[in-house]
């Protein structure tokens, strides 16, 4: 499934760094899924184009790292 990703995600991802956002990315359904349920990818289909990723705010960010289990 593609996503495009929102943030910039730390660490690897099969041993390569994740690309910047606003990058499109095909990932495994799940992986995907758990992407943009925590607000970190959007579904390239479903992207409003008026929506502004900068308004994403820090406290969302480190919530939505948590659901991932990033901490």
């Amino acid at each position: 499934m593609d996503v495009r990703l929102r943030l910039q995600l730390t660490g690897t991802r099969d041993g390569q760094p994740w690309p910047p956002p606003g990058t499109l990315v095909d990932l495994p359904d799940q992986e995907a899924e758990d992407l943009i349920a925590a607000g970190l990818a959007t579904d390239p289909d479903d992207v409003d184009e008026d929506q502004d990723d900068d308004e994403l705010e820090d406290d969302d960010e480190g919530r939505a790292l948590e659901e991932l289990g990033a901490f």
